[in-house]
Parts: structure tokens; C-alpha cells; sequence
């Protein structure tokens, strides 16, 4: 998900900036969270079960 070998390699190999700060990858990680807490809320608002929880 964040990439983590091949921006340990770019710090390894001297990248002027640092790899591990990446606000694109930053802002895609929110947005993917964000899609789903709406996915989830609009499930419950409709009636259906809380995350992580089994159907009685």
C-alpha cells in the first residue's frame, strides 16, 4: 500500500528529497478511507449492519 521497499531504495540511493514524505500518496490514502466511511454510512442509513459486525 505505501510502498515502503521502493522508497526505502530511493533513500538509499540518495534521492535529494525524502521518499517517505509523499503528500500524493498521502491524499490517496484519505481518499480511499473516505470512499469507504461513505459506502459504510450510507449501508447503515439504509438499514444495514455496522461494520464488522455479522447479520443476526
Amino acid at each position: 500500500m505505501f510502498n515502503m521497499e521502493e522508497k526505502l531504495k530511493r533513500r538509499e540511493q540518495g534521492a535529494k528529497q525524502n521518499p517517505f514524505i509523499d503528500p500524493e500518496g498521502y491524499r490517496q490514502y484519505i481518499a480511499d478511507y473516505e470512499t469507504e466511511f461513505r459506502y459504510q454510512l450510507a449501508s447503515e442509513k439504509a438499514g444495514g449492519p455496522p461494520a464488522g459486525t455479522k447479520k443476526p
